[in-house]
């Protein structure tokens, strides 16, 4: 059985860029929409994203959407499923002190996913630049890594399979293209 990839268009990806570097030191999360795999594309393809800004815990190590937010987010998707049909959530790994989290899905995360039922989450490990800046690349795990600014990038998108986490080959490379082209730029 193959897995499916997953495709983020350019806007997408830069706002689940943007929605991370917002907190920094404190995890984001937002939420994706787009379309799921189907027989003839096997593949998810993320239209849209953005953050959520209202939520009951935010720290380094974990975060929570508020209840009376997920309420109200909950309510406005589902009575509009066709203008936001809903993929899952991206959050954050960030940096703290020394500590430089690692690309995998919490027990938490796991937790929420099965919870939700999400079809898919996006981890995005952030961290402050602290030596040299690295091109945006795929990397051979399914992963995508890059620097920004003043920060280093590692995002990888999930699901579950037998409540195990697997790591899916994440495609934007519009995204991408407008990154290294910023990131020549500024150099």
């Amino acid at each position: 059985m193959s897995y499916p990839t997953v495709h983020i268009l350019r806007q997408p990806f830069l706002n689940i860029i943007a929605s991370a570097v917002e907190p920094f030191k404190h995890e984001c999360i937002g939420r994706f929409f787009g379309r799921k795999p189907t027989k003839r594309h096997n593949r998810f393809l993320i239209t849209n994203a953005f953050p959520v800004s209202c939520v009951a815990t935010r720290g380094n190590k974990e975060i929570r959407i508020s209840t009376r937010s997920e309420k109200r987010l909950v309510d406005l998707f589902s009575s509009a499923s066709s203008l936001w049909p809903f993929l899952g959530e991206f959050h954050s790994h960030t940096e703290w002190g020394k500590i430089v989290r690692d690309m995998r899905l919490s027990s938490h995360d796991i937790e929420d996913t099965i919870s939700k039922k999400m079809p898919l989450n996006i981890v995005v490990v952030i961290s402050s630049r602290k030596r040299g800046r690295s091109h945006w690349v795929a990397l051979s795990d399914g992963s995508v890594k890059g620097s920004l600014s003043k920060y280093n990038f590692h995002i990888g998108a999930f699901i579950l399979v037998d409540e195990e986490p697997v790591m899916l080959k994440i495609v934007s490379p519009k995204a991408l293209k407008a990154l290294n082209r910023e990131h020549s730029k500024s150099a």
